[in-house]
């Protein structure tokens, strides 16, 4: 498993893990292209995914230690300079991408499936750069502090941009997962109930599909405690990390 961090927090505050800045500029404007429906700023949002992940693998093949998920995860650590000009350049590309498109002919849609097509080649190419195969789970985008997207609406069909998001994100169907993290305390914008959920295919469904969210991650959970015979280097490790809801 391979994971690409992003921290939108929008407060101005010093905080940890920093913020990503260029990232939440990118995904909180509607320009060049103006985008005046979810189509369109589902488009914006896997343009960048597939500029991310494009430009992630040339990372990847500049860097001698760069082998696997791991190797990768290290390097983009929350204070790492390598993750602050990945994503200043992908905003930069991306945008300029957009700008390229801009008074085309082609109608969203039509826009829209041409974007999931290459981000869909870029994410296979970013799996094979990682060595991962089919049988070894997805790449997870994590997007901590993500209730600023709640705060704008496309205009023609009043959709939030954190629901175009979700749509360009579950386009991709396969080898991606993603997370949402905020330190708001309102579930509503987050996961609607199914009855309640902007996303027709949702809301239609005969079964209710919808993961609850996690409330509450504590760090001290195990079926046995206290745990004995474990060495210091053994406590660092994700495998044991992950057993005290620290999945990430």
């Amino acid at each position: 498993m391979s994971t690409c961090p992003t921290n939108d927090d929008s407060t101005g505050k010093v905080a940890y893990p920093p913020a990503d800045n260029k990232v939440r500029e990118y995904f909180m404007a509607s320009e060049p292209i103006m985008a005046e429906n979810v189509d369109e700023q589902a488009t914006r949002y896997l343009v960048f995914l597939q500029i991310l992940f494009d430009l992630t693998v040339d990372l990847i093949e500049s860097k001698s230690n760069v082998h696997k998920a791991g190797d990768l995860r290290e390097l983009l650590g929350s204070e790492s300079s390598e993750r602050a000009g990945l994503y200043a350049r992908v905003a930069d590309k991306a945008g300029k991408a957009l700008e390229a498109e801009k008074g085309g002919n082609d109608q969203p849609s039509d826009r829209r499936k041409k974007a999931l097509a290459c981000t869909s080649q870029s994410l296979q190419r970013l799996r094979k750069s990682l060595s991962i195969s089919d049988d070894k789970g997805p790449i997870v985008i994590y997007f901590d502090e993500a209730h600023i997207l709640h705060t704008k609406l496309t205009p023609d069909d009043n959709v939030s941009f954190y629901a175009a998001l979700c749509s360009a994100l579950s386009s991709l169907e396969s080898d991606i997962f993603a997370i949402f993290l905020s330190t708001k305390s309102s579930l509503t914008a987050f996961a609607p109930p199914q009855e309640l959920h902007p996303s027709l295919r949702v809301f239609s469904a005969a079964e209710n599909h919808l993961v609850a969210p996690f409330t509450e991650l504590p760090f001290d959970i195990h079926p046995r405690l206290p745990i004995k015979d474990v060495t210091l280097e053994k406590l660092h490790t994700a495998s044991f990390m992950c057993r005290f809801g620290r999945p990430l």
